[in-house]
C-alpha cells in the first residue's frame, strides 16, 4: 500500500525485498492518496476541469484507468472487493473489476460541491477490513463520528458514533477500528447485539510473534509489503 502528499510528484515503489527504488512519472495534476489492492495501485488526482481515481499497473507504473466523478479527490482505501475513494463530503464506492463507480453515499448535509480539495476537519478518513469499511463525518471542527459502510452496496449502515473531534488518522483490525483523534486515541468495537446483550463478533486479536516492517508516511501507515509511495 501507499502513502500519499498534498501536491504533484512522481510515484516510487522500493522493493521490500532489495530495497531497490524505482520511479514512474505521473499525468499533471494534483495529488492527494493513494492505496493498493484488487489488482492496482490506486492514487486520487485532481487534472481540472475534473478529479478522479488513477488505476495504475503495478508490474509497470503505467496508468490503465482514470475513473472520473465527484467526491474522489480525497482519501482512498482498498479492500473486501472494492475500492473507496472520499473527498470527506461524500464516501464513493468503485468496482476494481469494471473500473467504474457502483455507489456513492453523502457524509454532509448539505453536501458541498466536489472541487480539488478535500473538506477538512478530518472528514472522509477510510478504513477497511474484512466484512466492514469505515469513514469518519466531520462537519465542523468540534464534533465528528464515524459510520459504518456495507462494502456490498456501498450504503452507509445504522447511525454513526461520536468520537471527538478533528479526526486524523484511522486504522482498522477485525472488529476493531482506531482513530486519532485530537483528544488522544478513541477505540470502536463492532459488536453484535440481541434481547439487550452485546458480545464481540470475535476474540481479540493476538500480536504476532514477531512485528512486520512498515513504511512511516507522516500519521498514515504504509504495508512494505507493497512499497508503493508519492515523493
Amino acid at each position: 500500500m501507499g502513502a500519499g502528499a498534498d501536491r504533484g510528484g512522481p510515484l516510487v515503489r522500493v522493493d521490500p525485498a532489495t530495497d531497490a527504488v524505482r520511479t514512474f512519472s505521473l499525468p499533471p495534476g494534483k495529488t492527494w492518496d493513494l492505496a493498493a489492492g484488487e489488482g492496482g495501485v490506486w492514487l486520487s488526482v485532481a487534472m481540472p476541469p475534473s478529479v478522479g481515481v488513477l488505476r495504475i499497473d503495478p508490474a509497470n507504473g503505467r496508468v490503465v484507468a482514470r475513473i472520473s466523478g465527484d467526491h474522489l479527490f480525497g482519501q482512498v482505501a482498498v479492500g473486501d472487493g472494492a475500492v473507496w475513494a472520499s473527498d470527506g463530503a461524500a464516501v464513493a464506492r468503485i468496482n476494481p473489476r469494471t473500473d467504474r463507480m457502483t455507489a456513492t453515499a453523502p457524509l454532509l448535509s448539505p453536501l458541498p460541491a466536489s472541487g480539488p480539495s478535500p473538506v477538512l476537519n478530518g472528514s472522509g478518513l477510510l478504513a477497511v477490513a474484512p466484512g466492514v469499511a469505515w469513514v469518519t463525518r466531520a462537519g465542523n471542527a468540534h464534533h465528528a463520528s464515524v459510520l459504518r459502510i456495507d462494502p456490498r452496496t456501498g450504503r452507509l449502515t445504522g447511525a454513526g458514533l461520536r468520537i471527538g473531534r478533528q479526526p486524523q488518522a484511522v486504522a482498522a483490525s477485525g472488529a476493531t477500528l482506531w482513530v486519532v483523534i485530537a483528544q488522544g486515541l478513541a477505540r470502536v468495537d463492532l459488536v453484535t447485539c440481541a434481547h439487550s446483550q452485546c458480545t464481540r463478533p470475535a476474540p481479540r486479536a493476538s500480536l504476532p510473534a514477531a512485528p512486520a516492517p512498515a513504511w512511516l508516511d507522516s500519521l498514515h501507515m504504509v504495508s512494505a509489503h507493497d512499497g508503493w509511495a508519492l515523493a
